[in-house]
């Protein structure tokens, strides 16, 4: 039985898009990943809030994203509540180390998200459950967002300590 090997090239050319300014080459402890890395004009961090629930405080991120493309894209999540943030489906965290930076798993996929679309040019509210960065103060942190044709990471951000 022979196998039979099909290499794919990278659809970031195709984007218009760069690589990610915050690739990292030293560190090892990323594991492979099927999306490309492109690059947001704004994923930035605003302010930590503490979503109240029965079972206690969990704390968000609020972040504000744009991009610019010529085309829009969609991403998944769970859309837009009634206070218009937008909940990403899949989290990737990341802590800045001596090495690089280094992935923090968290073994989270949302269940039952779907694909919603973004307009490029337009700036969009996300909130992110980042409790596993609770574990990082003082830290330079980091997540992604994903859309099915590739990934954006937030510009790194501090919680306080």
């Amino acid at each position: 039985m022979k196998a039979l090997l099909i290499l794919l090239p990278s659809i970031t050319p195709l984007l218009g898009q760069e690589p990610s300014k915050h690739k990292n080459p030293g560190a090892t402890s990323e594991p492979p990943s099927l999306l490309s890395e492109l690059t947001a004009e704004v994923f930035k961090f605003i302010r930590l809030e503490q979503l109240h629930t029965d079972i206690g405080d969990i704390p968000q991120g609020i972040f504000r994203f744009r991009y610019q493309q010529q085309q829009g894209l969609v991403f998944w999540g769970f859309g837009k509540g009634k206070d218009g943030f937008f909940t990403p489906r899949e989290l990737v965290y990341s802590v800045r180390q001596k090495t690089g930076w280094q992935i923090i798993p968290s073994g989270f996929k949302g269940n039952g998200a779907e694909t919603f679309p973004f307009a490029p040019g337009r700036d969009h509210n996300i909130r992110v459950n980042i409790a596993l960065l609770t574990k990082y103060p003082g830290q330079d942190v980091r997540v992604s967002f994903d859309s099915p044709t590739g990934r954006f990471w937030s510009e790194p951000f501090k919680l306080p300590r």
